[in-house]
């Protein structure tokens, strides 16, 4: 009979402490409110630099996630973390139609 099975990975990953994950999500809440409104990419930088984060992927990934519970758990304000990447399209709209023709570029 062959064994089929997989051996273990030689890839050992350091899972973050409780200690670690609490420190991260008071720096993510500390900075924001310090320097608001920030983006997760300022925050994230910030992070590398006071080496709570590792640069890497994994570690934007772990700030993206600090600061989606710190908002929804009400340690960080909505508007402390800016979202650049929503666009505001606004169609222009006139109560009354007179006003719409004085400012329309094709009837004058």
């Amino acid at each position: 009979m062959l064994n089929n099975s997989y051996e273990t990975s030689p890839v050992k990953r350091k899972r973050a402490t409780k200690a670690e994950m609490i420190e991260r999500a008071n720096f993510v809440a500390d900075f924001t409110r310090e320097f608001a409104p920030v983006t997760v990419r300022q925050v994230f930088y910030a992070a590398t630099v006071n080496n709570i984060i590792e640069k890497t992927e994994d570690g934007y990934s772990k700030i993206q996630q600090a600061c989606l519970f710190g908002r929804r758990n009400g340690a960080i304000p909505y508007w402390q973390i800016a979202d650049n990447s929503r666009s505001f399209y606004q169609v222009r709209s006139f109560l009354y139609s007179v006003a719409a023709t004085e400012r329309s570029p094709i009837g004058r």
